[in-house]
């Protein structure tokens, strides 16, 4: 008997669940008219103030699995939002394996927005060609905190999570959207207009337009036309899929006419509808499906075995875990060996606690070791490139300061390892624009916008990093 797969997609504010049975025929992931699928709002939220609700959500979890009879322990896959999380694709050059996990982790430390001992990441190699010296690597993360706290409601609620990866990259997955393309997603939801940038599955830019004037649509397309400002000249958009609501079906055709940078004439506008018509259907209803699709990308991503551009969090967390358990029974190996050659059973705690301590000690200096050695690999020198101008540094950022005002605020500005990262707000995109326009004059370089989010009318908040 073919056993039952659950995949679930926690977001913001509901939980969505498909239940399918794998099917073996060749060619056939999961026949969609089989599947059953629910949603369950969640109205105040899961997550509050940065903390998982972990009683609400877990009460929510087993409500759901007693509510479509799935057994306890029934292997699940998830797909958690984005927000505290982290996922983006690099490249770099061409590594060797035995060297390549310290190599990753380094990058990690470097990129992640989020505080080291606070991190559960994951990467997947997509690419690694020796002779073209290509590495491409998938590199994601989110807080442990809220992480853990996310295994603990699902294992507490009778579910066994196999695979955690972000819903945003598993819709892209349901699309099929293909590696190094560049798409636009315009979707109608929460009284506005989401924009997602996507390369490949991953999403590079997100923004929402929220819906407040009768002006809306000239004003978005203004400003999605920023966005093909700041992406690289030799990036086209293949395609751009639409929700398939007139508002998005306006826009995007307003976006095709404005031939922005990007844009050619090959760059087709699809709805989700039609790309539902090459998904294993025997009815004509689709449309059901739609609220879906992350779940629906974990399904198909699954069953597939081309790869995807997405992490599975779990996997690395689980790794990792497994390692710091077996170097805690090897610590506790040592120290036993320790007191039985020296018969110390016989000298109390005091004798004991000496031993703990040299044990500890020559753990901390083999870890030192092991870590001196890690960031002694070649691709430590390629980072390298940028240091050198601590003189200049400080003068440097003295004279950004100077560029607060006149609609631009500063919340957080870190300078580390020749990276700045600078967030703040603006109360109009053309000084946001003007604002990036000067970091170039005063000779940053590879000023990158990684986040843009119009909350209020009057209110932009935006993440931008910059290398010096």
């Amino acid at each position: 008997m073919t056993r039952m797969q659950v995949c679930l997609e926690l977001s913001e504010r509901e939980l969505h669940l498909l239940i399918f049975f794998p099917e073996t025929r060749k060619g056939q992931l999961v026949n969609l008219n089989q599947v059953k699928y629910d949603s369950y709002p969640i109205p105040e939220g899961w997550l509050k103030h940065g903390q998982v609700q972990l009683q609400r959500l877990t009460e929510l979890l087993k409500e759901v699995r007693l509510a479509h009879k799935i057994p306890e322990n029934t292997l699940t896959w998830l797909a958690i939002p984005l927000v505290n999380g982290f996922i983006r694709e690099y490249s770099l050059p061409w590594i060797a394996p035995k060297h390549r996990e310290a190599a990753i982790q380094y990058l990690a430390r470097e990129e992640m927005p989020i505080p080291q001992d606070n991190q559960v990441t994951g990467y997947l190699v997509t690419e690694a060609d020796k002779k073209q010296n290509r590495l491409r690597v998938t590199l994601g993360a989110t807080r442990r905190s809220i992480f853990e706290d996310i295994l603990q409601a699902f294992r507490e609620a009778g579910f066994k999570l196999a695979k955690v990866q972000f819903a945003a990259a598993a819709f892209g997955d349901a699309l099929g959207l293909k590696p190094q393309e560049h798409y636009l997603y315009l979707s109608e939801t929460n009284g506005g207009i989401q924009v997602l940038l996507y390369h490949g599955i991953l999403p590079e830019i997100t923004r929402f337009f929220p819906a407040s004037a009768e002006g809306d649509a000239k004003e978005w397309v203004s400003e999605i036309g920023r966005i093909f400002g700041l992406m690289s000249s030799d990036v086209s958009i293949s395609r751009i899929f639409i929700s398939g609501e007139k508002s998005t079906v306006f826009l995007a055709k307003s976006i095709v006419g404005a031939e922005f940078p990007g844009l050619t004439s090959m760059t087709e506008i699809v709805s989700i509808e039609q790309i539902a018509r090459a998904w294993p259907w025997r009815e004509n209803r689709p449309e059901v499906i739609f609220p879906y699709l992350p779940c629906l990308g974990l399904a198909l991503e699954g069953g597939s075995k081309g790869k995807t551009q997405n992490v599975n969090l779990l996997s690395e967390y689980l790794m990792k875990l497994k390692e710091s358990r077996q170097q805690r029974m090897m610590v506790g190996i040592i120290l036993l060996s320790l007191l039985c050659t020296s018969g110390l059973w016989f000298y109390g705690k005091n004798q004991q606690k000496i031993l703990q301590t040299e044990v500890e000690g020559i753990k901390n200096r083999a870890l030192s070791q092991q870590a001196q050695e890690r960031n002694e690999n070649n691709l430590v020198n390629a980072w390298k490139k940028t240091k050198g101008l601590s003189q200049e540094i400080p003068a440097s950022l003295k004279l950004l300061q100077e560029l607060e005002g006149n609609g631009i605020a500063f919340e957080r500005l870190e300078y580390k390892e020749a990276i700045l990262t600078l967030q703040g707000t603006a109360k109009q995109a053309g000084q946001l624009e003007h604002f990036l326009t000067e970091l170039y004059a005063q000779d940053w370089r590879q000023v990158q916008l990684r986040e843009y989010r119009q909350e209020k009318p009057s209110v932009i908040n935006f993440t931008v990093t910059a290398v010096r």
